[in-house]
């Protein structure tokens, strides 16, 4: 059942024909040039993140860490997409648009459910009546309009933002406005979640291991000199942090759906089997992450089955089964700056600060459910200064 709503906009993630136009038209902005011009940015936002953190160490107060993820990745990627940070960090404390990302995140299911049951579909238009769920959507919309319009105003071509990238290549057969708003919202709302749950999950499997904790702190320290050092460049060459990442990716992926795509008008056939047109089919991430037939041990946490001299028993890993970016012309189109960001962000903090988890932590990864995003409970830890 089709869902008819002035705040479903057209947007990177519509169907095939608008998906492969706007995509061409946005990917100058993921570009290896862009990334390494929109870094100096990216570095200001951590230099914040580290002095705030600086301040409750040493104090034996527990610290969310969860929470100060969200902050830095939706100031990161506002600051990107908009040309305005929300100041999170700044203040310490939820900016409304991530209060209300986090708000919408609860209806979302209902979205995707009217696609394929009517009865809900009928629910739904008529929640969208109600002043509390309609005030959301509205809100929603119109923030995201009010800054993109702002950025556009600006006419400049020379902060290294996403605006910049997708305004000078855009022409007739690009993006209407209404396309750019509607893909920015994209852009914002799922890089800014996905990242900053990447990077709780990371901290919470690092800490739960003493031993993988103290290779990858080792590895950050004895590979820069100081925090000015870390940068793109010298960044890829860290081995074992980047498998730590890729082993944080298969155990509990950023996004852990399954990338949906539908069947074409002759249907096509899976594993053998005829599957009918028009149907919504997918692989869940979790479940092929941990099938023992593509991972040995899919239940433990072991980073090193990423290193290219990887233990025996994890050679005949299926490593192509953990997809967390998705994979062929849908694929995430912002994967290289995720990961650019959350290398960053973890050197960053591994390279400043001692840190041990809360006992109330001890379970973080257990206590979360997964709708559109995972629910995610706070992630205590202490902070101490570097030994």
């Amino acid at each position: 059942m089709k869902i008819s709503c002035q705040y479903c906009l057209i947007s990177i993630v519509s169907n095939d024909v608008d998906h492969a136009r706007i995509r061409k038209t946005m990917a100058h902005a993921f570009s290896e040039t862009a990334l390494r011009e929109q870094e100096p940015l990216l570095k200001e936002h951590i230099t914040r993140l580290i002095k705030q953190l600086s301040r409750r160490v040493g104090q034996g107060e527990r610290v969310d860490i969860n929470e100060w993820y969200n902050l830095i990745a939706f100031d990161v990627v506002s600051d990107l997409s908009f040309g305005e940070s929300l100041d999170a960090i700044q203040g310490g404390t939820r900016h409304e648009f991530i209060e209300g990302f986090f708000s919408a995140c609860r209806y979302q299911p209902f979205f995707v459910m009217a696609r394929e049951y009517r009865s809900i579909g009928l629910l739904l238009k008529a929640m969208m009546s109600i002043p509390s769920f309609k005030r959301v959507q509205e809100m929603g919309y119109q923030s995201t309009k009010d800054k993109v319009l702002r950025r556009i105003a600006l006419k400049s071509d020379t902060r290294r933002d996403f605006m910049t990238y997708i305004l000078r290549h855009n022409d007739k057969r690009g993006m209407s406005e209404f396309e750019i708003i509607g893909s920015t919202s994209v852009l914002v709302n799922a890089g800014g979640d996905t990242t900053a749950a990447a990077l709780a999950a990371i901290t919470f499997y690092l800490l739960r291991d003493p031993r993988v904790m103290k290779q990858a702190q080792d590895e950050v320290r004895r590979s820069f000199t100081n925090r000015e050092a870390i940068t793109s460049t010298t960044l890829g060459q860290i081995t074992y942090l980047n498998a730590v990442i890729e082993e944080a990716f298969r155990i509990h992926p950023p996004t852990a759906g399954n990338f949906a795509r539908r069947t074409g008008p002759e249907g096509d056939i899976i594993d053998g089997h005829f599957v009918p047109p028009d149907v919504s089919v997918g692989i869940h991430q979790w479940a092929a992450t941990h099938f023992d037939t593509n991972f040995c041990d899919p239940d433990k946490f072991v980073p090193e089955r990423w290193l290219p001299d990887a233990p025996e028993r994890y050679k005949n890993d299926i490593k192509a089964a953990s997809q967390p970016w998705s994979i062929g012309p849908r694929n995430c189109l912002g994967r290289n700056l995720a990961y650019l960001e959350i290398r960053s962000v973890l050197a960053h903090i591994l390279w400043s600060f001692d840190m041990e988890l809360r006992d109330e932590s001890r379970n973080w990864a257990t206590n979360q459910r997964f709708d559109i995003v995972w629910d995610r409970p706070p992630l205590y830890v202490e902070l101490k200064g570097m030994q």
